[in-house]
């Protein structure tokens, strides 16, 4: 079955996070595999942190609804849950503040930013959300260069790199991503596969695959096909959820496919210009090959991501499809299952890419208006919040659980380091220029690439037009 994509399938992305890794109770990995590091060493960076708070005793987060963190906790609390508590309780004492959470949703995020800048009240002083919606509201200079801002040292390996090197223009940057959010963990579009229902086909070769670097388009499409997986289970004619599929496919995340097959949603000139070049010939060479494995004649498409997990759980697909984090569903199930990264275009690709998943809530941004003083204090804040995030939370969402539950093989586990070292961000990917992100997305789901040049050529003035807003907002003063 094929579910149009939709705004209400991204929105869901958003509220399903709620159910992953917080709910469920956590168990320590096996001790003489999982990586430690004694909690009471966390100090010894926050000494070398400024000890003043600037004269200032509040963090005002603005913040979706799963970052937002309780005072209190039940005694049957997720271990994830007891650290992200425990992270702010160790802020909060050691600064003499409070961090103040106000949860907002998806409808109202922007609005809601928007106005906190531009009345001037600053009832906020930092935002807590998505790279997509933050940059939006960037372009209407409503957030600060954090470069600027003092206090943060965002080379740290806390903060994500690849977001800070690929979303500065211009000496600036309006957002990051970071640790401070246990939904970073589930970030990079990636692949599951069914090792039981492997071996009932004598498919023995997809992790070989992997660890040769010949993991590609090609070879997932051989193997789709070669089996005749796919099956009208009912004999009704009517290929459905309840039918047998080589790939169960969350929608919404299409586009890290493109990504994953070495393609680029925008680059950066050596002058620093902006380029969007995604309908040259090796663009569409790449969206055709996705689209020959990515399709209805091996596919279950579904813009939600319970029917996507139903047919993967119930042994109904051989591969899933999806951002790391939905994975977090999958410990109860009745089968084996490993970890993949997205498939490489051709073996000439030198890595393995992993694209993040721009809509999730692991990111920030300071908004414009705050005095010096205060900034400096919510950069003090946020540097500290952020590192104890990454002694406490981190061990418990990832190490722990992400890592020996989620990955529960140590060939999956392996794969997630992976995936985070190659976690790819670019500027297109986050702002979506002249909606050519979602036309990647709606190329793949509609499977033609006929019209897909016609459509990128007609979009170019909003292109340019986006980008121009970009680029004004960092050629202005700080």
């Amino acid at each position: 079955m094929k579910a149009r994509i939709s705004l209400f399938g991204i929105a869901l992305l958003l509220l399903c996070s709620v159910f992953l890794g917080s709910c469920r109770q956590q168990e320590q990995p096996p001790q003489d595999t999982a990586p430690t590091e004694p909690k009471e060493e966390y100090m010894s960076y926050l000494n070398t942190l400024p000890e003043t708070t600037y004269g200032y005793d509040e963090l005002r987060a603005l913040a979706f609804e799963t970052n937002c963190i309780s005072d209190t906790l039940e005694d049957s609390a997720s271990d994830v849950d007891k650290a992200l508590v425990e992270r702010d309780s160790t802020v909060e004492n050691r600064y003499g503040v409070d961090i103040v959470y106000s949860p907002v949703t998806a409808k109202t995020a922007v609005s809601t930013m928007r106005q906190s800048v531009t009345s001037g009240d600053n009832t906020y002083n930092v935002f807590l959300y998505q790279a997509q919606e933050l940059m939006s509201i960037a372009t209407e200079n409503c957030l600060q260069n954090l470069w600027d801002i003092a206090n943060m040292d965002l080379t740290q390996e806390w903060w994500n790199q690849s977001f800070n090197q690929n979303l500065e223009l211009n000496g600036k940057l309006f957002c990051t991503a970071g640790q401070y959010s246990q939904w970073y963990f589930g970030a990079p579009a990636c692949m599951a596969y069914n090792m039981n229902l492997a071996a009932n086909y004598n498919i023995t070769d997809i992790d070989d695959l992997v660890d040769s670097g010949e993991w590609t388009m090609e070879e997932m499409h051989r193997i789709c096909t070669e089996q005749n997986i796919t099956i009208d289970l009912d004999s009704n004619g009517v290929m459905n959820e309840n039918d047998m599929y080589a790939i169960a496919v969350y929608s919404p995340v299409l586009y890290g496919l493109f990504a994953g097959a070495g393609g680029n949603f925008s680059t950066l000139d050596a002058n620093g210009n902006i380029q969007v070049d995604i309908s040259d010939n090796l663009s569409i060479q790449r969206l055709d090959s996705i689209i020959n494995v990515f399709n209805s004649s091996t596919s279950f498409y579904s813009d939600l991501i319970a029917e996507v997990e139903e047919v993967f759980i119930n042994n109904r697909s051989l591969f899933f499809y999806a951002s790391l984090g939905f994975m977090a569903d999958f410990l109860n199930v009745n089968f084996d299952y490993g970890i993949l990264p997205t498939p490489k275009f051709n073996s000439s690709q030198e890595e393995y890419i992993s694209c993040a998943n721009p809509q999730s809530n692991f990111c920030l941004g300071v908004p414009y208006g705050l005095s010096k003083e205060e900034s400096d204090f919510v950069g003090l804040i946020l540097e500290a919040y952020n590192y104890t995030s990454s002694v406490l939370v981190k061990p418990e969402k990832y190490d722990s659980f992400m890592k020996y539950r989620v990955a529960n093989d140590p060939a999956s586990s392996a794969r997630l380091d992976q995936m985070f070292e190659s976690l790819y961000f670019d500027m297109n990917l986050v702002m979506d220029f002249g909606d050519t992100r979602t036309l990647i997305n709606k190329t793949i789901f509609n499977e033609t690439t006929n019209r897909y040049v016609s459509s990128v050529r007609a979009s170019q003035a909003l292109i340019e037009s986006d980008i121009e807003k970009l680029i004004g907002v960092t050629q202005s003063p700080s």
